[in-house]
């Protein structure tokens, strides 16, 4: 049997070797780009895009479907840097991931938390309710001169069922800023 090669990728030269260059498919010759100057080709792109209208019909259908399969291979790409950089800090240089606390959510039945809170403290008014800015700051005003720590444990006494501990996400965070060009 013979071996068969291994047909090249596109992060690949012909030759089979690994290398930090791509290969422009433009040219027909061997020179390749560098990940610097693929970053600075898609800025220029970018710019050029805010100039041009956008494309009808086939043509407009056609590029909304290419940006929706390059967001999920944006999404597939930061998923496994995401999962890499929380295991091996520093593997990409200038880029970490960092979980996020836990948050707690209010629920989004504002009438039920109206009522609950209503119950307690009649002098809530529903147009008290929806001119506070925050709850924490409405109980605040309701009972002034009480200590903060007091008023948050009378928010989770009241609210118990309304609030959900929201679990904590992994996001990807450029630690230095990108080179404008």
């Amino acid at each position: 049997m013979i071996p068969q090669k291994k047909k090249p990728t596109a992060l690949e030269p012909s030759s089979g070797r690994k290398t930090d260059m791509v290969s422009d498919p433009r040219e027909s010759s061997s020179l390749a780009l560098s990940p610097q100057e693929i970053v600075a080709r898609l800025r220029r792109a970018l710019k050029r895009v805010e100039l041009l209208p956008l494309p009808e019909g086939e043509e407009g259908t056609a590029l909304l479907d290419a940006l929706e399969l390059a967001n999920q291979i944006r999404d597939k790409v930061r998923a496994k840097a995401r999962e890499a950089l929380l295991e091996e800090p520093g593997l990409i240089p200038h880029w970490s991931a960092h979980e996020s606390a836990p948050v707690r959510e209010l629920s989004r039945d504002g009438v039920a938390v109206f009522e609950r809170l209503h119950e307690t403290d009649p002098a809530l008014t529903a147009r008290l309710f929806l001119q506070a800015s925050g709850l924490l700051k409405l109980m605040f005003a309701l009972n002034p001169g009480t200590p903060r720590v007091e008023v948050e444990a009378e928010v989770e006494r009241l609210l118990e069922g309304l609030l959900k501990l929201r679990e904590p996400v992994v996001r990807l965070v450029r630690s230095q800023p990108e080179e404008s060009q």
